[in-house]
């Protein structure tokens, strides 16, 4: 009886090895890049023909190979990025299988010149489907080129399943940039077909990105992104909320220079944009990520543009908040924006303010939540002097004035013909964030009032092991917490700024905030003060016009006033030549 189960021929492995590989002529074109870019090449000249079907050619001033190991390297798994298993957990480079070049061999008529710098001449070698059919000696300057004609012309069913020409066109020029934005210090050239096009050499992302798409985008309508973190670092361009475009075309991400398909740092992206975007619109982001290549996996999938991240989460969150941030910073009130005012009128400016708690709870009197938030603060001077104040406060003689509360959750402003919009909640939220930072920097005590009568607060087992080691922390930051009882917790005394009705929302916050899974150098103590700032005033929380005009007095105070402590935008303004375009005035 004849048995059912045969292996494979080479051929027919190589063949369905390579289709994993090489999907399209893109996928020809991503490969011979990155090989370029390892290679240490400072320009790098592509060149395609029938959609890539007929030709790609790429050459390169890289480092070449050497002759004797040009067998080698045609060879399935060979590779110089990496030696062991380890390697990957240090991977810099953008090859790293030692797929890519037997793969592309296998499925068309390829040929390889290289010459390396400690070698006089250079190497031609001819295959054909994988197979080697011609190898000499030949003149070359150092590099390599590397020609591949005739693609899947010994796998047709893969040709019937390419797209039109235009959409094989499109996605290989798709990938010349992702490349091309990767490297602006690398000289890059495309020909296609009888165009062509040369990228010279820059030192900044920014005006490759023009380079490339300055027919499309404008420099003033593009905002910069600089994060530098304990875990990752940011970098990049976005737009600004108006000069959002019809298509996601203008949108790449990358980590460690590698371009990259993430759903987690998409929706980070649009989540930053969330309610100032209209319906079927998009931002613009070139975002670029460095981190420790041993928090993130690339060898999920043989294109390498899928990854897994150890620490997703984070990575979100910061990237939304930077986002935010620099959003916010081109639309805050002119109040917030205006130059430094001379001394004399800072002094003054800060006379008038100098006891503004013992004010703000004035104000407060018929709005117990508000008074609350506040409590008794009489003994604690939270002003500046006038010569701190002329380096750091963004104050301006003419505040702006309060018009009115729009469905209790946004104040509506105006100043020097601007109309201002201030999200209640999160202005409050950055309030009570600083009034808890400057007593934890000053090494003041943090304003307490004492219960009626004490909280009980019980949690989990293992949350409790979480309390246990923020107590000291959370005692720092006005909470009198002790053990009473293997889960249960009681609270005597909480900051005074916390209104004794949102206390058990805000320790419920806070234990929300331990349990995330931050890096180590995060501090407990930001993470308490992020999580109980949540218990300012809330949105759907009417307030009179004093007590808002007190909370745009208090928000100017604050040295950061563009967003709230988790990064989302306070502000928002509208010019008196906008809502006249809008109303066709003009």
């Amino acid at each position: 009886m004849q048995g059912k189960i045969k292996l494979l021929s080479d051929d027919c492995i190589q063949k369905i090895a390579a289709g994993e590989v090489i999907e399209r002529p893109s996928n020809v074109v991503k490969e011979l890049l990155e090989n370029s870019a390892d290679a240490g090449s400072s320009t790098i000249s592509l060149e395609i023909k029938g959609a890539g079907k007929e030709l790609i050619r790429i050459a390169d001033n890289g480092c070449g190979i050497l002759k004797e190991e040009v067998p080698l390297a045609l060879q399935k798994h060979s590779t110089s990025k990496i030696q062991s298993l380890e390697d990957l957990q240090t991977l810099t480079t953008f090859g790293f299988r030692g797929e890519a070049l037997p793969c592309i061999a296998s499925i068309s008529k390829m040929e390889l010149i290289t010459r390396s710098k400690e070698e006089n001449s250079g190497s031609q070698t001819t295959l054909i489907g994988g197979k080697i059919v011609a190898q000499k000696e030949c003149g070359r300057s150092e590099g390599t080129t590397i020609e591949v004609k005739e693609l899947f012309f010994n796998t047709p069913a893969r040709l019937k399943f390419l797209k039109s020409d235009s959409t094989e066109k499109n996605r290989m020029l798709r990938t010349f940039e992702e490349s091309a934005l990767s490297h602006p210090e690398i000289a890059y050239e495309l020909k296609n077909e009888n165009s062509s096009k040369e990228l010279p050499s820059r030192k900044d992302l920014k005006d490759r990105i023009l380079d490339l798409w300055g027919e499309h985008l404008k420099i003033e309508d593009l905002i910069p992104l600089n994060l530098t973190h304990p875990f990752i670092q940011i970098k990049g361009w976005i737009s600004n909320p108006q000069s959002h475009k019809p298509s996601k075309s203008y949108q790449i991400f990358y980590i460690n220079k590698r371009p990259i398909i993430s759903r987690a740092l998409n929706h980070a992206l649009y989540e930053a944009y969330r309610d100032c975007l209209p319906q079927g619109r998009h931002p613009v982001g070139i975002i670029s990520i460095t981190m420790d290549p041993s928090q993130v996996d690339f060898n999920v999938h043989p294109t390498k543009r899928e990854v897994r991240f150890r620490n997703e989460s984070q990575i979100y969150d910061l990237l939304i908040k930077e986002i935010r941030l620099k959003r916010s910073l081109i639309s805050t009130p002119p109040s917030l924006f205006k130059k430094e005012l001379e001394l004399n009128d800072l002094q003054s400016s800060f006379q008038t303010n100098q006891n503004h708690f013992e004010k703000f709870e004035t104000l407060s009197g018929n709005h117990p939540n508000l008074k609350e938030s506040i409590g008794s603060l009489e003994k604690y001077n939270f002003s500046r002097s006038a010569s701190e104040a002329a380096k750091s406060t963004l104050l301006i003689k003419q505040p702006a004035k309060v018009l009115a509360q729009f469905h209790s959750l946004y104040i509506l402003a105006e100043q020097n013909h601007h109309l201002i919009i201030i999200d209640q909640h999160a202005a409050a939220e950055r309030i009570l964030y600083e009034k808890f930072k400057q007593c934890l920097s000053k090494g003041l005590p943090v304003p307490t009032q004492a219960l009626l009568l004490p909280l009980l607060w019980n949690v989990s087992l293992p949350q409790a092991e979480l309390v246990r080691g923020a107590l000291v922390s959370l005692r720092k930051l006005g909470f009198f917490i002790e053990e009473f009882g293997e889960k249960t917790f009681r609270i005597q005394e909480a900051p005074a700024m916390i209104p004794e009705s949102e206390l058990q929302k805000s320790l419920d916050e806070i234990l929300s905030s331990l349990e995330k899974e931050l890096e180590p150098s995060y501090p407990v103590e930001e993470k308490i003060m992020h999580a109980a700032c949540r218990s300012a005033i809330k949105a759907n929380e009417a307030l009179s016009h004093p007590e808002l005009s007190k909370l745009l007095e208090e928000l100017e105070l604050c040295s950061n006033p563009h967003t709230c402590p988790h990064g989302r935008p306070i502000t928002l303004t509208i010019s008196k030549q906008e809502l006249d375009k809008k109303f066709g005035r003009i």
